[in-house]
């Protein structure tokens, strides 16, 4: 608490920020692009900087003020427009920090350095997706440790640092499949355990569907750091991941699954082509 100050002002000004927040997320949900209704003359962003100024004293925080500036970010986010998506991100992330919860900073840190990545500063995304890693990584459960993973690996390799790129998408594929680095986890791996570790038999739906991507973004890494035997064998893999996704889940004509897996097989099937293979024969 601000020292000097009333615990009823202060009650005050926390109900006029959720009251303000509600009424910012109401207006990005519509797509609004300014906070006049709520502070005329004011932009989104300098509402999001005096709602950080208004709670950065309160103790505890109420939990509604993060979660509200987490759907504020992805609102902004879904219509690019990275300013908004990533001032309100970055306040939920120190506001999280202060609140101790560990996993949940990792994973919205995650989040932030992906975004960031998207609006053009990589370095900082850089930066930003090693402090989601020290953060607590560790303690992610699968899934989100290897998307934590995977998007850092997908980072490295757009910046052309090969080695390091591939070595941590490994790491993303061994984290859903939730093998501990060593001996059957080790770098690179014999074409036999990257075989096994890219077979998505037995993943949930959630992560089924996920997979032909992860397949296809280690196979991109392999071949980039001149592993190419294991790309080939990764590439392969990638459209048996494709063909269970589509019979676990039938593909939209049209729609984002379908698109999307569509656009993998195409892009596995011609690159294989290319090496003088067809696409392997799926399992029954």
């Amino acid at each position: 608490m601000i020292e000097g100050v009333g615990g009823e002002f202060l009650q005050e000004v926390q109900t006029r920020t959720m009251s303000m927040l509600v009424e910012l997320s109401d207006q990005l949900e519509g797509g609004v692009e300014t906070a006049e209704t709520v502070l005329p003359g004011m932009s989104l962003s300098d509402v999001l900087n005096r709602v950080y100024d208004y709670n950065k004293y309160e103790d505890p925080l109420d939990p509604r003020v993060i979660d509200t500036l987490i759907g504020m970010s992805e609102s902004a986010w879904d219509r690019a427009d990275y300013s908004v998506a990533i001032n309100a991100r970055r306040r939920a992330c120190q506001f999280i920090e202060r609140t101790g919860d560990i996993p949940r900073l990792a994973v919205e840190l995650g989040w932030l350095a992906t975004l960031v990545k998207q609006a053009g500063n990589l370095e900082e995304a850089l930066s930003l997706f090693q402090r989601a890693i020290d953060a607590g990584a560790d303690h992610l459960s699968p899934r989100e440790r290897c998307s934590l993973l995977g998007r850092y690996a997908n980072l490295l390799h757009k910046i052309g640092d090969y080695d390091p790129a591939v070595r941590m998408q490994w790491l993303a594929v061994l984290a859903q499949k939730e093998w501990l680095p060593g001996p059957r986890g080790s770098f690179p791996p014999a074409k036999e355990v990257l075989d096994s570790a890219l077979d998505p038999d037995g993943l949930d739906t959630i992560d089924l569907v996920a997979w032909p991507l992860l397949a296809v973004n280690l196979a991109n890494c392999l071949e980039s750091a001149g592993h190419y035997d294991l790309a080939t064998h990764a590439l392969g893999a990638t459209a048996i991941a494709v063909a269970m996704v589509n019979r676990a889940k039938p593909a939209t004509p049209g729609g984002p699954f379908g698109v999307e897996t569509e656009r993998i097989f195409a892009n596995v099937r011609a690159r294989l082509a290319a090496r003088g293979m067809g696409v392997p024969s799926i399992p029954e």
